[in-house]
């Protein structure tokens, strides 16, 4: 089958390879979702985050439904690459576009995005959140929560991840009482973020404090969407 045929290639994270076979099946057999996946899996080993997001723009040229393996895979192949938070915010905002929901293996990917850390890293030791931005830690700890109201059961490193993300609150917060200038602002500032050319909406908003989006314009002063305004 072709899947057998794409494995080899996939493991080695030769995307070239697994771009091409995809290719020449195309003519002879529907590429079904799990065959785009293996291609993204391949992006994700050479780490190759602007391979997979092509691959997400051909599969929507293609006709073929992105799954939320699609898309955890595409997220992965951005943390692992250091992707640029925007395109992290617009591939989250695509999924929710199409309406498919989030899972717990996604929702462990995107809260490795967001905090920009592996969370292996974070299992083995608390101090790698040590050096993390404030308001990327908030933004985990909001992520978590919501994840938790929509009945989503966490796995064992986004677990994990939650548990260091409250040791160094208590930490955060210790310090914040003895040097109260240290503390984070409280108000939200927005920032208007462009989307994805075919997306559900123009544009969306982020708040760079709570790390939080929306897509209602908030209320109050927003900036303009500057590639330097959220954290890389």
């Amino acid at each position: 089958t072709l899947l057998t045929l794409l494995k080899a290639p996939m493991i080695k994270g030769d995307v070239h390879c697994v771009e091409e076979l995809i290719s020449e099946a195309a003519n002879r057999l529907r590429i079904e979702p799990a065959h785009w996946n293996c291609l993204l899996e391949a992006c994700c080993r050479k780490h190759d985050s602007e391979a997979a997001l092509r691959v997400l723009e051909r599969m929507e040229k293609y006709g073929a439904p992105a799954n939320v393996i699609t898309y955890t895979l595409v997220m992965k192949a951005l943390r692992s690459s250091g992707g640029q938070q925007a395109d992290i915010e617009l591939v989250r905002k695509q999924m929710q576009a199409a309406g498919v929901k989030e899972d717990r293996f996604f929702i462990e990917q995107w809260l490795s995005c967001v905090l920009g850390v592996d969370l292996r890293d974070v299992l083995e030791q608390t101090e790698a959140l040590e050096h993390v931005a404030a308001d990327r830690l908030d933004g985990a700890r909001h992520l978590i929560e919501d994840a938790l109201a929509q009945g989503i059961e966490l796995t064992g490193l986004t677990n994990s991840a939650r548990d260091a993300l409250m040791r160094v609150g208590k930490h955060v917060g210790q310090q914040d009482q003895e040097n109260p200038q240290l503390q984070q602002p409280e108000g939200p500032l927005w920032v208007e973020v462009p989307c994805a050319p075919g997306a559900a909406a123009s544009a969306y908003y982020w708040d760079q404090v709570s790390g939080r989006t929306q897509w209602e314009r908030p209320q109050g002063p927003v900036q303009k969407w500057q590639p330097t305004a959220a954290p890389s």
